[in-house]
C-alpha cells in the first residue's frame, strides 16, 4: 500500500494534477508501479532482507561510445582555445570519493530512526543536491557529532559514523538492563560502516563519480537494512525517552514498534512551505548543474542536444525526489527507517536516470571539454 502511495506522489509530481496528464493517471500509475516496483522496496521484503551475496548483480554502466571526429566550427574552435585546468586541479580528480557529497549518509539514516528531531532534515533535504555534487566533484563537510577518523580515511572514502555511536548517547537514557540490546545494535552499525567503507570507490571521470555513488547507496540501504532487528528489539525494551518511538504508549510492552499510528491533523501551512522548500532544493540544484556543465563544456550545436537531454532527465528527477522529500516524518523508529530506504531508493533511481543522459553528453565532447567537466569543482 505504501509503495502505490509513493508512486501516486511521484506521478502526481512529475505530470502535474491537471490537464490531460491527469485524465490518464491510471495508465501512468500502472506503468510508473512496473517500473519503480523493481527498485522502491516492498514492505514485505523489509523483514525478511536477502543476504548481500544473493542481491541480484546490476547493469553496468554503459561506456562511452567512439565519436567520429567533427568539422571545426566556430564553436569548438572557441572550446578547444579556451584555457585547461591545471595539472593541481586535475590531480584532485582521483581522490573523489564515492559519498564525498554526502559523507555522513550512513549516521544519517541510522540517527533518522533512533532520533527524528536531530537527524530528520540530514535525511529529508538530501535529495539531487546529491547527485550534482558527486558528478561535480564538490565535496561536503562531514558533519559528526565527535570524531569520525575511525571510518572515513584521509581519502574521504568511507562511512562518517562517529566513535562508539549510538552507543554512547543511547546509554545516557538506556536502562542497564538493556546493555545487550545496546552493545548489539553497535556492533551491527561498526561492522555496517566497515562494509560501506569497503565499498567506496574513488573515481576520476564525471560519470565514473556518479557510478560509484549508485554502487555506494546500495551498501549504505544494506547497513540501513541491517539494524531493522536490534533497533526492533532495543524499541521493545525502551523507556520512553530513550529512543524516539513517538508511537506506541509506554504502558503497552506488546505494541509493535514498527506499527503506524494514527497522524496528527495536516497542517496546510507547514505542508505548503515542505512543497516549496523541496522545490527550491531538488529544482534548484539540477538547473544549477545543467547550468554549470553547460558553462563548463560550452557545448557546440551539434554536442548541445545531448544536454538538453541532460536538462530534461535532470529536471524529471528533481521532480521525483521532491515528491520523496515531500512525505511526512514516519511516527516509529522501524517506519523511518523505511522511509529512509525508500528516499535511497528513489536517489539511487534518480541517480540510475541521469547517468543515461550524463553518459551521452560525455560520449560527445572532445578531450578538452572532458577534462574541464571532470575537474573538481572549487
Amino acid at each position: 500500500m505504501r509503495t502505490s502511495t509513493a508512486v501516486a506522489v511521484i506521478a502526481l509530481a512529475i505530470f502535474g494534477s491537471s490537464g490531460p496528464a491527469n485524465a490518464q493517471l491510471g495508465g501512468i500509475l500502472g506503468g510508473a508501479r512496473d517500473l519503480l516496483g523493481h527498485i522502491l522496496p516492498v514492505p514485505h521484503y523489509r523483514h525478511h532482507r536477502p543476504a548481500p551475496h544473493a542481491v541480484a548483480p546490476r547493469a553496468a554502466a554503459p561506456q562511452p561510445q567512439a565519436v567520429a571526429p567533427q568539422p571545426q566550427t566556430r564553436d569548438s574552435a572557441a572550446a578547444q582555445s579556451a584555457p585547461q585546468p591545471n595539472s593541481a586541479s586535475l590531480a584532485t580528480q582521483s581522490t573523489f570519493a564515492s559519498l564525498a557529497a554526502w559523507p555522513t549518509a550512513y549516521q544519517d539514516v541510522v540517527g533518522f530512526a533512533l532520533w527524528p528531531d536531530d537527524y530528520g532534515p540530514r535525511v529529508r533535504d538530501r535529495g539531487f543536491d546529491v547527485i550534482a555534487n558527486t558528478i561535480l566533484a564538490r565535496r561536503q563537510r562531514a558533519e559528526t557529532t565527535g570524531s569520525a577518523g575511525n571510518t572515513l580515511n584521509g581519502d574521504g572514502c568511507g562511512a562518517a559514523v562517529d566513535a562508539n555511536w549510538p552507543s554512547d548517547r543511547l546509554q545516557q537514557s538506556s536502562d542497564p538492563a538493556q546493555a545487550e540490546d545496546v552493545n548489539r545494535l553497535q556492533a551491527v552499525v561498526a561492522q555496517s560502516a566497515q562494509n560501506i567503507g569497503a565499498a567506496c570507490k574513488k573515481a576520476s571521470t564525471a560519470p565514473e563519480r556518479l557510478n560509484s555513488l549508485i554502487s555506494t547507496l546500495w551498501a549504505v540501504r544494506d547497513g540501513g537494512n541491517g539494524i531493522r532487528e536490534p533497533v526492533k528489539t532495543l524499541v521493545a525494551d525502551a523507556k520512553p525517552t530513550n529512543v524516539a518511538s513517538d508511537a506506541a504508549p509506554a504502558a503497552n510492552a506488546n505494541a509493535d514498534p514498527g506499527q503506524q499510528q494514527a497522524a496528527p491533523a495536516p497542517d496546510a501551512n507547514a505542508d505548503q512551505n515542505r512543497q516549496q522548500a523541496c522545490g527550491a532544493a531538488n529544482i534548484g540544484a539540477s538547473e544549477r548543474m545543467v547550468r554549470e556543465i553547460e558553462q563548463r563544456v560550452r557545448p557546440n550545436e551539434r554536442q548541445r542536444p545531448a544536454l538538453e537531454g541532460l536538462r530534461t532527465a535532470s529536471t524529471d528527477m528533481a521532480k521525483l525526489l521532491m515528491a520523496s522529500c515531500m512525505q511526512p516524518v514516519a511516527p516509529t523508529p522501524l517506519a523511518r527507517l523505511d522511509a529512509a530506504d525508500d528516499q535511497l531508493a528513489t536517489l539511487n533511481y534518480a541517480a540510475l536516470t541521469v547517468r543515461i543522459a550524463l553518459n551521452q553528453l560525455y560520449a560527445s565532447l572532445d578531450n578538452g571539454q572532458k577534462a574541464r567537466l571532470n575537474a573538481a569543482a572549487p
